[in-house]
Order: structure tokens, then sequence, then C-alpha cells
């Protein structure tokens, strides 16, 4: 975790742009979790989108961003990590909280397997960070939750986009 509070030291400072901030805030997220693909998504201010700020996958060592989820087409979802839960899906296809989006997203990236966790500040989910594992599925371990959580809450002390909190 020492490298993540450098992380987070980078971005309190401004050492760090708000794209290298996420950018190795993702690449620490893989090498904890160890898994395919990592993402951190913000809610817009209606919190009724989530949009993707940035998506890092290990296979490819690609950068993307821009993808948007409506709350209307994954309201479950939606209402779970709004409330600020965790959702430990290894058969993402098949959780009740994941399943809508098996079509549109998890079968044409062969993600098998989710652990998403809210971000939150000032008791606020402003977002989430989302791993994937794609081919196989991963069962997630309790110290694997555990570190996306501790992530996640050492995160809330910097987010780059405080103004989606209001």
């Amino acid at each position: 975790m020492e490298n993540l509070q450098r992380i987070i030291r980078g971005q309190q400072s401004r050492s760090l742009t708000d794209a290298e901030y996420h950018q190795e805030l993702l690449q620490e997220i893989i090498a904890q979790i160890e898994s395919t693909r990592a993402s951190i998504w913000y809610f817009n201010r209606e919190r009724d989108t989530l949009i993707c700020e940035l998506l890092y996958d290990i296979r490819t060592h690609e950068y993307s961003r821009g993808l948007e989820f409506h709350k209307e087409d994954f309201t479950a979802y939606f209402n779970a990590m709004a409330h600020g839960d965790t959702i430990d899906a290894p058969e993402a296809s098949k959780h009740p909280l994941t399943a809508s989006f098996t079509e549109t997203y998890l079968d044409p990236l062969e993600i098998r397997s989710l652990l998403d966790v809210s971000i939150q500040m000032k008791g606020i989910t402003v977002g989430i960070i989302c791993c994937e594992h794609c081919e196989d599925t991963k069962y997630w371990t309790k110290e694997d939750i555990h570190k996306l959580q501790t992530i996640s809450a050492t995160m809330s002390l910097a987010i780059p986009r405080p103004q989606e909190a209001e």
C-alpha cells in the first residue's frame, strides 16, 4: 500500500495530473487485485449515469474512457452502488445485480467476474472502482475485497472531481 500512498500524495500535491493519477491508480489496483481490467467511474450530477473516467486492460496495456451506463438500463446495479455496496460477482452474468450487463458488456468483452466497490466522499457515493476478470472465472478472496475497499477509502481523500459530490 506504500505505492498507493505515493499516488494519493501525488494527486493531493498536484504533482500528478488527473490523467496520471488515474493511470497510476489503475495499474496499482490491477497489481493488488490481479484482475484483467480495472476502471474508475464517476456519477454525473443527476446520479443517473456512470461515466468511465479511465479503464486499463492489462492484456493490451491500453487505456480507454468515456463509456457510459444509464440507471434506466441497470437499475438494480445503480441502486446497490449508490448505497455504497460492494458487489462480489465471480459469475457476473448470473449475479442478480450484474446480469443485466451480460448481453451488451460482459459477453462481448469475455468478462466473467466483477468486483465493484463504491467510492464515497462525505457519505455520498461519487463513483465506483470496477475490477473485471476476463476469459475465466475469478473467485475474489476476502483479501481482494478488503484491498479494493481500502483503495477506495484512500482514494476518497484525493478525488479530482469533487463537484460530483455536490
